[in-house]
């Protein structure tokens, strides 16, 4: 299982339509323990840029345009370091053996 201390947080890709209760919302549909965040645009792009988690609005479509963003998972550790990315599509069994390493060998 996973440690008591992680901490999961969702950051949105689309501020401009994700409201704080929207995001409230869509962070407790996958578990009410997780972290919903958000922020200007451009600070959010330059963050998930800098964490290998890049995301860009789809050209045209109005009102109704799109958002495409990777599946890619950050670690931070507790010290607020970047350690790396796990990169999607996901394996659980190997996301769960992944975290166990990173947790045993950078404390």
């Amino acid at each position: 299982g996973m440690a008591e201390d992680l901490q999961i947080i969702l950051v949105s890709v689309d501020p401009a339509r994700d409201t704080p209760e929207k995001l409230y919302d869509y962070v407790r549909y996958f578990n009410e323990d997780f972290t919903g965040v958000t922020g200007e645009f451009l600070d959010l792009h330059r963050f998930a840029t800098q964490l290998n988690i890049p995301f860009s609005k789809v050209p045209g479509g109005g009102e109704n345009y799109m958002m495409e963003h990777s599946a890619n998972i950050a670690i931070i550790n507790p010290k607020g370091h970047y350690v790396g990315f796990f990169r999607a599509p996901i394996n659980l069994p190997k996301l769960n053996i992944g975290y166990q390493t990173i947790r045993a060998t950078r404390g």
